[in-house]
């Protein structure tokens, strides 16, 4: 499945600020039994999922995922009102993820394409809302930044299927360039006297 996995939510609060960073790891590669993952049978994706929640989720921060195996794609992700997993408002809206950053994902080897043209990287919102589902319940994936580097080449636009028929569904995508984060500032204050030494350490 998918490692860091957005699809599977159980609840229906606004879900504000979570951030999850600084990740190692080895995603085993299972796009042989993946036949209905959208458009493509590419397995599931390290970031992602097939989120049919009515819980809004914003302000969501990715940020330092380093994969060390050759997986077949970095973001997967699916805004579906008819989710395996899901729970919708009384009116059957899923709620729209805002203003979420996936950046600094890196990946040691070449996306594995089990002998396709392109990579399976995917992103779609809410095909069909209904006509009650408006402003934040209609399912979008809007201001999504996405940076990473794989295998010394920049993740782009290019590697992505968004379908072109439901592109307004991820409104404002950007993708950046990765950054090398900078070391923690350190300020230190020491006083001293003959019989005692304190040391201040403030670390931001």
């Amino acid at each position: 499945g998918w490692p860091i996995n957005l699809g599977w939510w159980g609840w229906t609060q606004d879900d504000v600020g979570t951030t999850v960073e600084n990740i190692y790891l080895i995603h085993n590669q299972n796009w042989m039994t993946s036949n209905d993952w959208p458009t493509t049978k590419s397995g599931q994706c390290v970031v992602g999922g097939v989120y049919g929640s009515s819980s809004v989720k914003s302000n969501y921060r990715v940020h330092n995922i380093f994969v060390e195996t050759a997986c077949s794609c970095a973001v997967g992700l699916e805004i579906n009102k008819a989710a395996f997993s899901r729970h919708l408002t009384p009116d059957g809206c899923v709620g729209s993820i805002k203003n979420m950053s996936i950046t600094n994902m890196f990946f040691d080897e070449e996306f594995f394409t089990a002998g396709a043209t392109r990579t399976n990287n995917f992103l779609r919102g809410e095909r069909n809302p209904g006509s009650l589902c408006t402003g934040d319940f209609e399912g979008k994936i809007s201001d999504l930044t996405i940076s990473g580097d794989v295998n010394g080449r920049a993740l782009s636009r290019n590697d992505f299927i968004v379908p072109r028929k439901f592109v307004g569904t991820v409104p404002n995508l950007v993708f950046e360039s990765v950054t090398v984060d900078p070391p923690p500032t350190t300020t230190s204050t020491s006083t001293t006297s003959t019989t005692s030494a304190t040391t201040t350490t403030t670390t931001t």
